[in-house]
């Protein structure tokens, strides 16, 4: 995304207050968001390198052109064969050179909320929207990232390519300003605060552990690396039988548009659910006298959590040995969902501790 000029918006001489919301950039959310139409170029150059290394009987080259054909000669064939080729690696190298520098300038997009405007500064120029001049705010998610882009009353935009994390806080900074947005649309929502809030006390924690790796999930992890598998596979086919170096190249190149390109684009969309698995694994459940949280392992700090108010009903399902299986029934709005918590340990009191007035 470039910078533009800055944009005009009332109350513009205000003095900034303080920031309810700082962040900047994810490069991730750019790289993912820049990932589909590259996998698209890349495949098209592939087929097209592929039809131009194709090997062809001497003395059958030909060119169209207007609909005659004309005859080429073996030389001429291979120099226009090598330009062609020449020419799709020029523009394929041409457009992720500008991928990347897009994705390496994004970073230095900074952003801030405060109780009068919303901010964007890049390359030393900001763009400014007053709170009171937002009209909506429209969050649009794609794997484990979001843009998040604030549209004002003289069309004003201002885009932010953000992870889940700083979405929702920025998204709870604005609603908390009157500001009417979008849901955010996250495979595992994150939490809006990641410590303990001031006079927050810890009722219960517990680990989980392998526990909470479950036949589902172990499953989904081997769909999700099965594209990369598969391209691994055939990479080891290709090497191991020795073949002339652009042979092999040719088809590594070819196993790379089918499967390569696939199992970056599952492993980016999948990323953020990836992270929590590891999290859950190794990390902690919660029970403060406010909500339910998961912390990272080491940090301590939440990754997600569940209000109380959103919590409906909390059951075991099943029990083995110390540890059991407890089922959260959860209502988000007018939806109502189902958790699962496998492998909690002493259960029972976990249970105990969500009642009201629990200590």
């Amino acid at each position: 995304m470039t910078a533009q000029p800055a944009l005009p918006a009332s109350h513009g001489d205000d003095l900034p207050g303080p920031a309810l919301w700082e962040g900047h950039s994810s490069r991730s959310a750019a790289l993912a968001f820049w990932l589909p139409p590259f996998i698209a170029l890349g495949l098209f150059a592939g087929g097209w390198l592929a039809a131009g290394l194709m090997p062809r009987i001497a003395g059958t080259a030909e060119l169209r052109i207007g609909g005659q054909s004309f005859p080429l000669d073996d030389g001429t064939a291979a120099a226009v064969s090598s330009g062609a080729i020449g020419l799709v690696l020029l523009v394929l190298a041409f457009a992720l050179g500008a991928i990347l520098l897009t994705i390496v300038r994004s970073g230095s997009q900074r952003y801030r909320v405060d109780g009068q405007a919303a901010e964007r500064t890049a390359d030393g120029m900001t763009d400014r929207i007053a709170i009171a001049d937002i009209r909506r705010v429209i969050v649009h998610g794609y794997g484990a990232w979001h843009r998040v882009r604030i549209v004002g009353s003289n069309r004003q935009r201002i885009l932010m390519l953000l992870g889940s994390r700083d979405a929702a806080r920025v998204l709870t900074a604005l609603r908390g300003l009157g500001v009417e947005c979008g849901a955010l649309d996250a495979i595992e929502q994150p939490a809006e605060i990641d410590t303990l809030l001031p006079g927050e006390s810890v009722r219960w924690r517990g680990r989980p552990g392998l526990a909470s790796f479950d036949s589902g999930r172990a499953f989904l992890l081997f769909a999700v690396f099965l594209p990369l598998l598969f391209f691994l596979g055939a990479q080891w086919m290709i090497w191991s039988a020795e073949p002339m170096v652009i042979v092999g190249l040719f088809f590594s190149g070819m196993t790379f548009c089918l499967f390569g390109y696939l199992a970056l684009y599952v492993l980016a969309v999948f990323h953020e659910r990836l992270r929590a698995w590891f999290f859950d694994l190794f990390g902690t459940v919660v029970v403060t006298d406010r909500r339910i949280a998961w912390a990272v392992p080491l940090s301590g700090r939440f990754y997600r959590d569940l209000a109380f108010a959103e919590l409906i009903d909390a059951a075991i399902v099943e029990r083995k040995g110390r540890r059991a299986w407890v089922a959260l029934t959860i209502r988000t709005r007018d939806d109502v969902r189902h958790e699962d918590l496998r492998g909690l340990p002493d259960a029972d009191r976990f249970l105990a501790v969500l009642r009201p007035g629990a200590r």
